[in-house]
């Protein structure tokens, strides 16, 4: 018989559907996060890119590396998104300080219309999740939920 770290077995099977339920919402999501979207600005994009966007338009002159480190992503991965939206001229790459490898990057005016809708996008949105799912939860209960996703995303990091 398998040991099950010292817990009843009541308390395992508990701790087991809870990590099955994070799984589960983790895949949801992320199949969320990579679905494409019309931000009501005629540009469909994924959420991933439309969050690079909106850190674009909060940090213009942000370089790749910080952006990564402002996404918990990687430099690479950034890079990627950024050279979708420059060719979808939402962003522009500018070299600054005469330096070859300081390269900004900043939104063009179709990327600050982005942005924007962006953000109301995300307004609209959370309104309705508010108003549906957890509707019924109290402002604690809201607030404990996200304290212990930033616990979590720390852990993650």
């Amino acid at each position: 018989m398998v040991k099950k770290s010292g817990h009843e077995p009541a308390t395992y099977e508990l701790l087991t559907k809870r990590v099955d339920d994070l799984y589960t919402f983790a895949v949801r999501f992320l199949k969320y996060m990579n679905q494409p979207r019309d931000y009501l600005a005629e540009a469909k994009i994924t959420p991933a890119e439309a969050q690079v966007v909106t850190m674009i338009y909060y940090h213009p002159g942000i370089t790749i590396t910080e952006a990564a480190d402002n996404r918990c992503s990687t430099t690479g991965a950034i890079s990627q998104i950024v050279s979708k939206l420059v060719k979808r001229g939402l962003v522009l790459r500018k070299k600054e300080d005469n330096n070859a490898k300081n390269v900004h990057l900043y939104l063009t005016e179709n990327g600050v219309f982005l942005a924007a809708a962006h953000k109301n996008y995300n307004l609209l949105h959370m309104s309705q999740i508010n108003q549906g799912p957890i509707g019924d939860c109290s402002l604690e209960e809201i607030d404990t939920f996200y304290r212990i996703l930033n616990m979590l995303s720390e852990l993650y990091k």
